[in-house]
């Protein structure tokens, strides 16, 4: 089983990037679990959206992703260092930049130019400011589900109806456009204590079931 992180603002489209996405890992038949996380809901505010799935088995946890395999940042703005430590080593951070990153950790990052590529091609909030999410998601396909662009296709045609055309040529551009970047001696490494030299976390006091309520009790 894989565990993604989805993070961005209010109002960017970070919940219907999970949903999208789901869809189109349960269309390539995985089997896929998709819930977001609300704060202050607003416009503008901190928004988490959490994916699982698996190819082989159904899924039983039903708590949010503390530690993930993806990171994928809707916002142009670069995610803070506490959020880059919940990746786990040897995993993937997917970003909304045109420029690098210069951060370097346990784990690949790659860049994706998706608010100026919803912005060239019509994809815009109420508000008229460029909705990166289904661009980002273009780049998430090709590294998880690299023959699974016509799967998210489908699932953007099927959800976003008349606004589809131009949302899924902004996750074809996505697809193409990603690059994965080379780490360089100037990047600002992760302070000690994250990823690979995370602690351990403790064992529960109490055995917990993922499965059902009484085997909780």
């Amino acid at each position: 089983m894989q565990e993604m992180l989805i993070v961005g603002r209010g109002g960017e489209g970070v919940v219907l990037a999970s949903q999208l996405l789901a869809d189109a890992f349960a269309r390539a038949g995985h089997w896929v679990q998709s819930f977001p996380e609300f704060k202050a809901e607003r416009r503008g505010a901190p928004i988490s959206a959490f994916l699982r799935w698996d190819a082989s088995s159904p899924i039983h946890r039903r708590y949010k992703v503390r530690d993930c395999d993806v990171l994928a940042v809707v916002s142009p703005s670069p995610p803070s260092a506490e959020v880059l430590r919940s990746v786990r080593p040897g995993g993937l951070v997917i970003v909304n930049r045109e420029e690098r990153l210069p951060v370097s950790g346990p784990f690949d990052v790659v860049r994706v130019p998706a608010s100026r590529i919803a912005r060239d091609r019509g994809v815009l909030s109420v508000e008229g400011r460029p909705m990166g999410n289904v661009a980002v998601l273009g780049a998430c396909v090709r590294h998880l589900l690299p023959d699974g662009l016509g799967f998210l296709e489908q699932a953007i045609a099927a959800r976003l109806g008349a606004a589809a055309d131009v949302n899924v040529a902004a996750a074809q551009e996505g697809f193409a456009r990603c690059r994965t970047q080379r780490a360089r001696a100037g990047d600002v490494p992760l302070e000690p204590g994250s990823g690979a030299t995370a602690p351990p976390r403790p064992t529960p006091t109490y055995p917990v079931s993922t499965t059902d309520s009484l085997g909780v009790h």
